[in-house]
């Protein structure tokens, strides 16, 4: 299941959030084309797919090695035309998603994020 903000958050803070809320989720892990495809279509539902959205991606611990939040390796991504490109002068380390495609995004920055959340259906 998936969860859009409708206000804006650092990277980090959006990680917390994610993590913190009552359903212990992450940023979203899009893990195939597929999934990206979904994604994508849920953002544009909610009039979000021409905004950057945090996704769960980033490379601060190791500059271009991209990973989740959690630390596991990524297995798919879409970088749009020329991305990542690291920063014109200063640090670019987390990962956004706009129109289906992943731009690397100075961290600090405040965007609305997607969370990804696990049911369990009994």
């Amino acid at each position: 299941m998936y969860w859009i903000s409708d206000y804006m958050l650092t990277w980090s803070e959006a990680v917390d959030r994610c993590h913190n809320s009552s359903n212990n989720g992450h940023l979203v892990h899009i893990d195939n084309e597929e999934e990206n495809t979904e994604v994508y279509a849920i953002l544009y539902e909610a009039n979000r797919g021409y905004e950057y959205i945090w996704i769960g991606i980033h490379d601060s611990e190791k500059e271009g090695v991209w990973t989740y939040e959690d630390g596991s390796n990524l297995t798919y991504v879409n970088w749009g035309n020329g991305e990542p490109t690291g920063g014109w002068g200063y640090e670019e380390d987390c990962g956004v998603i706009r129109f289906g495609d992943y731009n690397d995004i100075t961290c600090e920055e405040k965007y609305r994020f997607c969370c990804e959340y696990y049911v369990v259906i009994e």
